[in-house]
């Protein structure tokens, strides 16, 4: 144990260059920012946008939203603050709906966004 220490004070008393010394530093100093980066983006990745998903009753019945909101690009669905609640009826003043390849059908002047 006490060649341990001897080594460890050794290497610790033992002169550094400048350059050295930078290097080190910056390579410490651009991990740390990477890893803050690195935590706020992962956060970002589960968050997805969409738009809020439209249910029609029937064929000639009326529409009502579901109260989800759809990512387009990965078809997932996911409960959103942004979207009205469930069983809302879409009014009449509201655009037509648009379908979604994903088989469903949103609104597309209601962005939302939802976490997974």
């Amino acid at each position: 144990m006490n060649t341990q220490f001897d080594e460890f004070t050794r290497n610790m008393a033992r002169s550094v260059t400048r350059r050295c010394a930078l290097k080190q530093f910056s390579l410490g100093l651009a991990g740390m920012a990477l890893a803050c980066f690195g935590l706020t983006s992962n956060a970002a990745v589960n968050t997805r946008r969409g738009y809020c998903q439209i249910l029609q009753a029937s064929w000639f019945g009326n529409a009502y939203y579901s109260g989800a909101c759809v990512d387009l690009r990965r078809c997932a669905t996911g409960t959103s603050v942004d979207c009205p609640a469930a069983g809302t009826l879409v009014s009449s003043l509201a655009p037509p709906n648009v379908k979604f390849q994903c088989g469903t059908r949103g609104n597309t002047n209601m962005p939302c966004s939802f976490t997974l």
